[in-house]
Order: C-alpha cells, then structure tokens, then sequence
C-alpha cells in the first residue's frame, strides 16, 4: 500500500535518487546504489489503483484520487487526528480485492 512515483520523469528520479534512497539506505544499512539498482530494475513501482494515500490537504487527496490512487484526507479534531476513520479507508482499501 505504498505509492512510489518512480521513472516519471527525470525530477522525480533524480528525487527519489537524491532524497529517498539515501534515506532509505541509512534505516536499512543497505547502499543505495544498490537500492536503486534493485528497486528500479526489479519493477517493484506500484499501479495507481494499487496504492493507498494519506494527507490532511483536501486539495491533494482530490489531485490524487483524480490521477486513480485510492486517498484518504486525515482530519483532526482539536489537534488530534482522527485515527478511526483512517482505519477503516485502510481497512477498505486492503480488503477491495478479496
């Protein structure tokens, strides 16, 4: 249920190359050279209706649900997020397939 915005374009490349891989190598001690050669060259992006997104911006959850990602807008009240409601889009999102 992740959303990776890989090889759209070369700003997201050189995004994902420059922010979130050395990111993600730091958490899991593996290089990312070899993070991107694994992860690019093994085709482990995700199709849109597969991919679930959370954000409390009503505008990018109606940008993403208008490309096919199943969004989610997390609202809080009195500061505190309301997590039930996020439990159960998840909820609906994982089981849509069986």
């Amino acid at each position: 249920m992740d959303l990776y915005l890989f090889d759209f374009d070369k700003t997201l490349y050189a995004y994902d190359f420059h922010f979130r891989l050395p990111s993600l190598s730091l958490v899991t001690g593996v290089s990312q050279y070899h993070l991107a050669k694994t992860w690019w060259a093994g085709g482990y992006g995700a199709r849109a209706e597969d991919s679930f997104f959370v954000d409390d911006s009503a505008e990018n959850v109606e940008d993403t649900r208008a490309v096919g990602i199943h969004a989610h807008q997390l609202v809080y009240l009195d500061g505190v997020p309301q997590s039930a409601a996020l439990d159960q889009a998840i909820s609906r999102f994982a089981s849509r397939n069986t």
